[in-house]
This record gives C-alpha cells, structure tokens and sequence, in this order.
C-alpha cells in the first residue's frame, strides 16, 4: 500500500519537473490597459498639447492580445487596439495647429517579426501602428496613416498565468504643421493579460491518467 502510494507520488512528482518539455507559446488575452498619447514636436520631447487639457490622453485598449512564449522567452505575436475616437487639442502658440483627432487605432508587429525578451523583462520588436489620423488648422494628412517603427521597446513580466506588458514611443503619426513645423503624435502602451496554464492543466491530466494507470495496476495483482 506504501509502496503504491510512494509509485503514485514519484510519478506526480516526475511529470512536474518535466513541465517545460510541455511549455509553449501561449496567447494572453486583454484583460486592462490603456494607451497613453501625446503630441511633440518632431526630434523633441516638447509636448505641444494645449496647457490644460488632458496630458496625456488615456484610452481603453480592447480585443487585443500578445503572443508569448516563456520556453524561449520569445514575443512572436502583438495586436493592441485602442477603443474609440480620441483629440489632442493642441496649443496654437506652438504650432499653428487646432486639433488631431485620430480613431481606428491599432498596434501590432511588423510580419514575421519577432522579439527575444532579456533576463529584466525588455525586448524591441519592430511594429506596424495604423489608424486615420486628421488635423484641422493645416493641411490635412491622409485620412489613413500606417507608421512602421523598425524598434519599440518595451518590457515584458510574467507571473503565473498574468502578464504585463508595456510598449512605450510608438509613432502614430507625423506630418507638417503651419510655420515650417513637424509634430509626431506618439503613444505609451501599458497592458495586462492573463491565460490559462496550459502546462498546469496537462500535468494535471497526466498525473491523474499516472495515478489510475497506477491503481489498475494494484488491482490486478
């Protein structure tokens, strides 16, 4: 009965020390976050939106998700899209300009690209964000505007089943403003995701089979 018991627990045992052999890529769904976005000019860390309003914008992200294997420490998938329409109203002492209004938002990698996450969670991964951008007071952008940014950097957690994601300077957009100017319109993402272990539910279920496999055995004899 001992030694049955003693069988059972090393085989519990030896299937959770081969959980990595079972680890892969795992997609982490939206759960929260939000998109911070700010317009500068061009080459600058000078915001340029209108004293008093709100600085930064923040926005909802929904029906995003990041693809993330902890096997390989290797970031291969990224969608992040903002919901809704948001305005920067912008000083006009600086540069000429009223308002950008921008929706239709998202963020995801560039095809085929793909980033090694260091040991304290930072990675750059090259990224496709789209969106229609328009500006009134100047002569407008296209209604559609793609940006390839051929490096963001970000950092990366994982803790069990939850991960945390931060993407920060991503360049919606950039375009000639009155006065000879340029302004970049730039967002920060921060997002939190959770998936199921799919590793844990293997284990489990390969334990249990382990344990009956086991007790047919012992029944038998």
């Amino acid at each position: 009965m001992l030694r049955d018991l003693a069988v059972r627990c090393a085989v519990f045992v030896g299937l959770l020390l081969l959980a990595p052999t079972f680890a892969s890529a795992a997609t982490y769904t939206f759960t929260g976050g939000s998109m911070s976005l700010r317009a500068e000019l061009a080459g600058t860390s000078t915001s340029v939106i209108e004293p008093g309003a709100a600085d930064p914008v923040i926005l909802t992200l929904g029906g995003s998700f990041v693809e993330f294997d902890p096997g390989t420490d290797t970031l291969s998938g990224l969608e992040l899209i903002p919901t809704g329409t948001f305005v920067l109203d912008l000083d006009q002492t600086v540069v000429g300009l009223d308002i950008v209004e921008v929706s239709n938002a998202m963020l995801v990698e560039a095809p085929g690209a793909t980033a090694l996450v260091s040991g304290a969670g930072s990675f750059n991964i090259a990224t496709v964000m789209s969106g229609d951008v328009q500006a009134v007071g100047a002569p407008p952008p296209p209604t559609y505007y793609e940006s390839t940014n051929s490096s963001t950097g970000g950092s990366l957690f994982v803790s069990g089943t939850q991960l945390d994601l931060a993407i920060f300077g991503v360049t919606l957009a950039t375009f000639d403003a009155p006065m000879g100017q340029t302004i970049d319109v730039k967002a920060d993402f921060t997002f939190f995701g959770v998936v199921p272990e799919p590793g844990t539910a293997l284990l489990l279920g390969l334990g249990l089979a382990g344990l009956s496999a086991s007790g047919r055995r012992t029944e038998q004899r």
